[in-house]
């Protein structure tokens, strides 16, 4: 299987990040779902935080990021659902991009919510689908881009 090594997110989003990367430093990824967008942090040189539950994906991700070179550049964790739990082992404000785009969506955000530094980014793939809209007040008091 050949693995799309960018992340599937709009062009907007990838660029609303890259200008993110570019006038940040030390930069904190915390990642549920893993893929195309792993593998590309792993690439920017940031340090990512990637949380898996499918241990098939897992595995594929795994042997893609070994096989590049990347592996030492992340902490690539399999968690079975939920897997939003692991984020009690981080403490508060500490990530700079949360993205999320992986199972139980809404989970996963009030779980990482407050381990978001002031300022960072928080995103939601697939915001666009309908079962995800209840989502979208939980964010209310954030300030939001929203791409298509």
């Amino acid at each position: 299987m050949i693995l799309r090594t960018t992340p599937w997110i709009t062009e907007e989003a990838i660029l609303i990040i890259e200008s993110f990367l570019t006038h940040n430093e030390n930069i904190i990824v915390l990642e549920f779902g893993s893929g195309g967008s792993t593998v590309w942090s792993a690439e920017k040189n940031v340090n990512i935080v990637s949380v898996e539950h499918d241990e098939r994906w897992f595995d594929l991700i795994y042997y893609t990021l070994e096989k590049g070179g990347l592996l030492e550049k992340i902490n690539y964790i399999f968690h079975p659902m939920p897997y939003y739990n692991v984020c009690s082992n981080f403490k508060d404000d500490s990530f700079d991009i949360i993205i999320v785009d992986g199972r139980n969506r809404k989970g996963c955000i009030l779980s990482a919510m407050s381990k978001s530094k002031s300022g960072g980014l928080l995103i939601l793939n697939n915001s666009e689908r309908p079962y995800y809209k209840e989502i979208l007040p939980l964010l209310s008091e954030w300030n939001l881009i929203i791409t298509e």
